[in-house]
């Protein structure tokens, strides 16, 4: 197989497994791909400044990120933004974090990008 198949051939995506205990399960977070890194970055910055609109940003990360751990089928569909606000903050913060931390986002992202 020639490297350049290898590597478009995809399943490179950092994923972590995370328990939920409010949701008593456990849910695969995925990294972000190129395509939807930016797709983010243009929908949620002005630049290099945030437009943090908290009511978007977290269902966004946790519909976007979020899969079923044992078929790794997508667990949320867009039309349950909505329905995702009425979880518990302490579950999109910790979904949405573990998706911008696989994806180079996190508060420490140059940081970490350099000890990889």
């Amino acid at each position: 197989m020639a490297l350049r198949d290898k590597i478009l051939g995809g399943g490179w995506l950092p994923t972590e497994r995370v328990n939920v205990a409010a949701w008593q399960c456990a849910v695969e977070v995925r990294g972000m791909t190129g395509r939807q890194r930016a797709e983010f970055v243009e929908r949620f910055f002005d630049g290099d400044k945030p437009r943090l609109e908290y009511s978007e940003l977290y269902p966004a990360l946790v519909i976007g990120h979020t899969y079923d751990a044992e078929t790794g089928d997508r667990v949320f569909a867009d039309s349950d933004a909505d329905a995702l606000l009425d979880q518990p903050a302490q579950v999109l913060e910790q979904l949405g974090q573990v998706a911008l931390r696989l994806s180079g986002l996190g508060p420490n992202a140059v940081d970490q990008a350099g000890k990889s």
